[in-house]
């Protein structure tokens, strides 16, 4: 399709600049900085610049491409590229990456929509529209396992490496849909209870809270079991230069928390007939990231 053709030649330039970036010699005393770093030996201070917040202000973001799968690519390799003119520690790795296609319940990772309603002030804050409302509403919930369509992930792997596979490694991200933001519960959870919701269970429901908790972490903690399976015999230290196609397993990454305000919070009362208390925990034991932040995007 001529509109393929014309993705595909933004993305091959695109390509060739960050294969540029990447072969860079400082990339390699990045990587031995970092090394050095998580395993604990005394280095100058490093620096990882986070600034996607503000994405969208930048000239970059403005993607040329049509197709949702070149999209992707495109705005993968302008944030990379702009992130290597920030100047910090960042390492640029000489790969690109093609999620694999995960299998998901019905209407997202928990089986239920996710829904907002929006401000009606520009640039306002939207508000959650939970689907789980009533006690009873737990039961929609799915029970998640990782699946992954093969077909569909071949077919996608294929036209990469047919676009820019000359210039880059097409590496293939097959890591469960339960990760990062996702993998750490208090994320999902407020889309599913809606945040003020969330603080009154935990003292007007407790148990249930409990409840739904349990089975938010043992999905979790299921697809990552079921995916350490797979993928053990490709996995190497982290310790080690990365390559593509090696993520770590759960044992070799340490955990990733996230959310102050769920994190270990909890209703006070004065009275000493206090209903139950519930500590709610956003804290996954599961990170499937290197240890160096090249391994993810910035």
């Amino acid at each position: 399709m001529a509109e393929d053709r014309r993705d595909i030649e933004i993305i091959r330039g695109l390509a060739e600049r960050y294969a540029e970036i990447a072969a860079q010699p400082i990339m390699d005393e990045r990587r031995d900085l970092w090394r050095r770093h998580n395993s604990l030996e005394r280095t100058r201070p490093l620096v990882y610049m986070r600034w996607l917040a503000a994405w969208s202000e930048h000239p970059e973001s403005r993607l040329q491409g049509t197709h949702p799968l070149w999209r992707t690519h495109e705005r993968f390799l302008r944030q990379h590229i702009v992130q290597d003119e920030v100047g910090d520690d960042y390492v640029i790795e000489p790969w690109i990456t093609q999620p694999a296609t995960r299998v998901l319940p019905a209407h997202g990772r928990w089986g239920v929509p996710y829904n907002r309603i929006p401000s009606p002030i520009p640039g306002g804050s939207w508000l959650y529209d939970p689907p789980v409302r009533k006690l009873e509403d737990i039961e929609k919930l799915a029970e998640p396992h990782h699946v992954i369509d093969e077909e569909s992930t071949a077919r996608n792997v294929e036209r990469l490496q047919e676009a820019v596979g000359d210039i880059l490694t097409v590496n293939v991200d097959r890591t469960p849909a339960y990760w990062g933001f996702t993998g750490d519960i208090s994320t999902d959870i407020a889309y599913i209870r809606g945040l003020e919701q969330i603080m009154w269970d935990m003292s007007d429901n407790p148990q249930w809270l409990h409840r739904l908790l349990a089975h938010m972490r043992n999905g979790i903690l299921r697809v990552h079991e079921e995916a350490e399976a797979i993928s053990r015999s490709r996995a190497t230290s982290t310790r080690r230069s990365p390559t593509a196609r090696s993520l770590p397993t759960r044992r070799q990454t340490p955990p990733r928390c996230s959310a102050r305000t769920s994190g270990s919070s909890a209703p006070r009362r004065s009275s000493r007939r206090s209903r139950p208390r519930c500590t709610m925990s956003s804290c996954s034991s599961t990170r499937w990231k290197s240890s160096s932040p090249s391994a993810s995007s910035p």
